[in-house]
């Protein structure tokens, strides 16, 4: 795809700047990509989603996330991935908002 998203949650204080850092990455010897989307709550501070099996050892996760526009300190925007076994992902947060992820396994 050639089109990129980028996404402001209007609840959040407009009249502070906002600074959005992105790239695009290119990668060879890639056998598969999976990705997917799930709603975080603070009900569990960690989750995890079930995937198709990968080499751990050849495989790498990216994630972002969006937050509640009543996250209003450094911590609760903080989360993070980790591939845990072949089949599983497992995401830790702080606030409510969406994780969107994806994960690459080369050859």
């Amino acid at each position: 795809s050639t089109t990129i998203r980028l996404h402001r949650n209007t609840g959040l204080d407009l009249t502070a700047g906002t600074k959005i850092y992105w790239e695009v990455t290119e990668y060879n010897n890639v056998k598969s990509r999976q990705s997917g989307t799930f709603a975080h709550s603070l009900t569990s501070t960690e989750q995890t989603t079930a995937i198709s099996s990968i080499n751990t050892a050849k495989s790498i996760l990216f994630q972002s996330r969006t937050c509640s526009a009543t996250a209003t300190t450094a911590h609760t925007f903080m989360g993070g991935g980790t591939i845990t076994n072949s089949t599983t992902l497992t995401f830790i947060g702080f606030s409510l908002g969406t994780v969107y992820w994806q994960v690459i396994e080369f050859t």
